[in-house]
């Protein structure tokens, strides 16, 4: 996609480029480094922008629709689960927290930069019900 889309970067002849394009995108990336979660959030941030996924409020009671727009969700729960786990261990901290519920992800989603402006106009009911059918599609670890 990002081939196709930004021909003048030359990502045929170095792909490790791919990687520079993350900020401008708002993809997180953990100290270990870029991961699937990574590159799964720019592929969807990529069609946002360009109009090939389409982020609609929908009815509570339907399933979203858009795969991609789970897989963005998903992406974002886990960078939101990352930046809980850093902030812990910043402050020196030996033991692990548990990752925040779907309800807690929902409305960090609503409320919190940068993923106000991608989620911001839902409300986090429709959130925590993405996220439900969003495990579901793709399997909770």
């Amino acid at each position: 996609m990002a081939i196709e889309f930004l021909p003048d970067l030359r990502l045929n002849e170095d792909p490790t480029l791919l990687e520079s394009l993350f900020p401008f995108y708002k993809v997180i990336v953990l100290e270990s480094g870029a991961n699937a979660w990574a590159y799964k959030s720019l592929v969807a941030g990529m069609a946002e922008r360009r109009g090939i996924l389409r982020i609609q409020k929908q009815l509570y009671d339907r399933k979203p629709s858009n795969l991609l727009a789970l897989i963005q969700l998903l992406a974002d729960e886990k960078a939101l689960n990352a930046q809980r786990q850093m902030r812990v261990k910043g402050l020196n901290a030996a033991r692990n927290v548990p990752p925040y519920s779907d309800s807690e992800i929902a409305a960090k989603l609503v409320e919190q930069e940068p993923f106000k402006t991608r989620w911001g106009n839902l409300s986090p009911k429709t959130l925590r019900f993405w996220l439900g059918e969003a495990h579901k599609c793709f399997k909770r670890p």
